[in-house]
This record gives C-alpha cells, structure tokens and sequence, in this order.
C-alpha cells in the first residue's frame, strides 16, 4: 500500500500572488468562513503557509502579516532597504501585493521534487558525499541530546518523588500562573485603536474573565506599535492634563472589589474630565476596563458619555473555551501526584459550577496557584470557588506552622494592602492580636502564594505595596475575617471594602457580598460618623438601615 503524507489542515505550499489568483481561492474558501472573518493566506515564523479565516486587520508600513502558532493574526517587521517590504500601509487581506511578506513561495509548477532534482544534478559526488555525511553528524548529536536529556529528566521525576513532602508541597512546580490574555481580542483592541476615528475602546467582563490582562496587553502593544506613552490610572486617579502621543488605561470603575453604591457621582465626573482630554489633546487614546456586571448596571448613566463606550469589546461567552480547556489540561498533566484529587476534576465542573460570577480563567489560575489536596476535594463536592477558598482561609489559623501567613492574610485584608515604606499598624495589630513583623516577606515563603508586589506609582513602576495577587483572592479573605467576626471587620477594617462588599441583613446580594445584621450596620454607622464621612456614604444601604439620630 502506498504511504499517504498528509499536510496539516490549511497548510499549502504557496500563497496567491495576484489579486485574480487570491480572490479565486477566497471565493473557493467562502463557505468555510464565518461572521467577519475572510479568506487569508499568509506565514508562520517558520516560512509556512497557511490557508485561514480571519479578521482583516489594519498592516502598517514596513510590516508583513503573520499567522502565530495558535492561529491567530500578527505581524513582524521587514526590510525597508527591500523593494518588496509594504510602504505604506494596507489590509491584511491584500497582503499578496507584496510578494516579501511570503518568503519562499513554492507554486505548484515549482514542486519539492522539481527542487530536489536540479540540486542533485548541479552537486559533483564529493558535495553530495560532504552533505550527507553532515546529516549524519546532525542526527547522532540530535540522537545523543535527546538521550541525555531523557536521563535527567527521569533523574530528576526520581529526586521529586522521592522528597515528596506534603500534598500541599511542589504540586505545580512547573506551571506559571498567568491571566489568560485572550490573544485574538488583543488583535482585535489594538486595530481598533489604530483607526484614526476611534479614541477610546472599552473591554468588558465578567469577574475573572481576563479582563485586566487582557486590557493591559492592548495597551502595552499599542504604545509600542505607536512608539507613545503608556498610562495606567485608577479612575479616582486620572489626571487633569495629559501629554500628545498617550494612550492611557482606565480601570477600578466603581469600586476595586464590588459596586460601592455611591460612586456613581465620581464616575460621571472622570468621564467628563476624559472626554474633555479627548476634545482639548490630540493623539490621545483611551482604554476603558470595566466588569460587565457594572457596565449593563450603570449603562444608562453612561449614556451621555457615548464617546468613550461606543467602541466595546466583550470578553463574555464561550468562545474561549477552547483556551481554557488547554490551560486547565495543563495544569492537570503538570501535577505529578497520580492520586491528586486534581485527576478527578473535570472542566465541566468548572464550567458549569455553583460560581458562575467567576470567570474559567480565574478559577483555573486559583486551582493551579493554590493547588491543596482538601482545597480540590472541597471544590469537586461544592463546585463553588468562593466558598472553597474562604474555606481554605479559614483553616490555615490552625494548620502547622500557617499562623503567621494567616495573620498577614488577615492584616493586608484589613488595610486592603500593605506597603513597604510603611510602619505596621500596631492599634489594628492589637486589635486582632498579631504578632507578625515586617521582614516576614523575606523570611516565609509561603507568604508567595498569596501576595504579590505591585507599583505604587504606575508612572514609575516601583514595586513597593503588597497586595493579593487578585481581587477575588481578597474578598475570599474578606469573607473568612467577616464569618470570624464581623463586628470587628466593621469597625476596623479599610471603608472601601465595606462599602463594596457588606449589605444590610434581608435586602438582595450579589454571590461575592455578605449580609450585615441591624448591630452591624449601627457599628459602621457609628464609624462613619467618627470619621466624618456620613455626606459621602448617606445614601448607601448599610447607613440607612439603621435608625440612629
């Protein structure tokens, strides 16, 4: 029987070189492209060519179009000195205008054999005998690379096996926990920015859903496409005066954990300070990051600032499933216990839990970074990552040698975070009877699995504030210290948390919010007259419950 060589799907020897050729095989490829998406032909970094449905896209000068590993759309630059490299800008799918951005197209009418023949004939015996016998040195240093490193590594499984400690202990230890940027949305963000017409994009999401990461990498990959400068703020930070040549990130809409309920006045207030910046700058741009549980809340409210969401970009549905499934079947074969509870887990369980507010990229992150035997035995029996994790919290007040990291856990959750450059607080440590210090960061390293340093100046970069290494991860430590004792966490921890995430005993709550009593609600209000802030948080539902004159 003869052998059969199959190509991968879509992969072709050459690409159309004319605009006839090109719309022929698109007109060919039609059926098999859906929505936006039209016929493409380009190269992977490798010099192959594919055949794929995809979004045009906006190519600037002295750029070539190419197809990532994953399938998406990206580019890499060319000559210039090169005739051929594009000199000006044009659409992805006119890409067959310059034949460089091919490389070696190799037509039909110019098959491998027809190649392979002529070399042969123009080589004499002793080229042909010298290349072979380079071949063969190339195969048994491939052969012998491969053989080593086989030996290491079945050394090293035998080393981590035999130092097994704890099911706690070493179970991802070669996994980086990353957010899931969704690459295909970032493609789609930084072209949308490159259009001279749009000056502010919004991207949008559920909690989890890679919406920080996401939004993060069209910034940086706009600025740099653009050669501008990149700013990051806080909304309750965004500046009066910005510079020419800026794209600026906008993020925190609302409250840094949950809606707080009375910011919706300093939300209108930094939209007219960004739309007055947009009309008073040029070369200007805005990305706007936002939950999409707040966008839809507040929608109406945001109407009259139409300029900065028209441009929308939804992280929510299912058509990322397919990279979530790939993270989370890595993180599954990158756990060598064969008796991890974490074999049992499956994506549908996941996907369709008892915390769908939670989106699949976070869940899957926390299962890696906090990857506890109990922790995944508890999530397969609840299937419910809030409650697992404040569960998972709770517990590590008693488990060995835990207490000092459960302290910290606590303290950052009740200052909301914790800076190096600062003194502990020693009232709030008095309070809850810590005894933590502040070389703690250097000398316990499980402090690692929580925490992370950020900037506390996005301008300069500094890293110098500890905070957890997520919002969830906070309110799931929040909940433990308010199931504790929630008279204290009302009276002494940070107001933006509690008026984020505490509402009044019997009025309606969002899965990530807890429900204060009537002593509750006095408490706060006590405090808040304590501190002068009644005007600013009268109108929030945990003040008006009480009837205190």
């Amino acid at each position: 029987m003869p052998m059969c060589t199959c190509k991968p799907e879509g992969k072709v020897n050459a690409c159309p070189e004319t605009k006839e050729a090109w719309e022929a095989r698109a007109e060919a490829k039609r059926a098999g492209c859906h929505y936006e998406e039209v016929y493409h032909c380009l190269s992977d970094k490798d010099g192959n060519k594919w055949e794929k449905c995809l979004q045009k896209t906006l190519i600037l000068q002295g750029n070539c179009p190419i197809i990532t590993s994953d399938g998406y759309l990206d580019w890499r630059a060319c000559d210039s000195s090169d005739s051929s490299c594009p000199n000006h800008s044009y659409v992805s799918d006119e890409v067959y205008k310059f034949s460089l951005c091919f490389g070696h197209n190799f037509h039909a009418n110019q098959t491998s054999g027809s190649i392979r023949d002529s070399a042969v004939e123009d080589s004499s015996p002793g080229v042909i005998i010298g290349v072979v016998f380079t071949n063969l040195l190339i195969i048994g240093a491939a052969i012998l690379a491969f053989l080593i490193i086989r030996r290491r590594l079945r050394k090293k499984r035998f080393v981590y096996h035999k130092n097994e400690k704890t099911a706690q202990e070493g179970l991802l230890s070669d996994v980086k926990v990353v957010g899931v940027a969704r690459k295909k949305t970032v493609s789609k963000g930084v072209h949308l920015l490159l259009k001279e017409n749009v000056h502010s994009i919004c991207i949008i999401g559920q909690y989890g859903n890679s919406v920080f990461s996401t939004s993060s990498f069209i910034l940086k990959k706009f600025a740099n496409w653009k050669n501008w400068k990149a700013q990051q703020f806080l909304f309750t930070d965004v500046p009066d005066c910005v510079e020419e040549k800026t794209v600026m990130k906008v993020y925190g809409w609302f409250g840094t954990w949950n809606d707080d309920l009375c910011s919706l006045d300093t939300v209108k207030m930094v939209c007219q300070k960004l739309e007055n910046v947009l009309d008073d700058v040029s070369d200007v741009k805005l990305v706007i990051e936002m939950s999409s549980d707040k966008y839809h809340k507040y929608r109406m409210e945001l109407e009259p600032f139409r300029k900065l969401f028209m441009n929308e970009i939804s992280l929510d549905g299912c058509y990322a499933d397919e990279e979530n499934l790939q993270h989370f079947k890595k993180i599954q074969r990158s756990c060598k216990h064969k008796k991890c509870p974490c074999k049992r887990l499956t994506f549908d369980m996941l996907h369709h839990g008892n915390d769908r507010y939670v989106g699949m990229p976070l869940k899957i992150n926390i299962i890696a970074k906090h990857h506890d035997r109990t922790l995944i035995r508890n999530y397969i029996e609840n299937q419910d990552i809030l409650r697992v994790m404040t569960e998972h919290f709770t517990a590590l007040e008693t488990k060995e040698n835990m207490k000092e990291v459960y302290e910290w856990i606590s303290y950052i959750c009740l200052k909301g975070q914790f800076s190096t450059s600062e003194a502990l607080d020693q009232d709030l440590m008095a309070t809850w009877d810590f005894g933590i210090q502040k070389d703690d960061f250097v000398k316990n390293d499980n402090l690692k699995d929580f925490f992370q340093l950020k900037p506390s100046n996005m301008e300069t970069g500094d890293l110098s504030v500890y905070a957890f290494w997520h919002p969830f991860i906070y309110i799931c430590a929040f909940h433990s210290l308010f199931q504790k004792d929630e008279i204290r966490v009302v009276e002494s921890c940070n107001i933006d948390a509690i008026v984020e995430l505490v509402r009044p005993e019997g009025s309606n709550k969002s899965y990530i919010e807890v429900s204060a009593n009537a002593e509750c609600a006095n408490r706060f209000s006590e405090r808040l007259r304590r501190l002068n802030l009644v005007d600013k948080y009268n109108a929030h539902p945990l003040f008006q419950c009480n009837h205190i004159s």
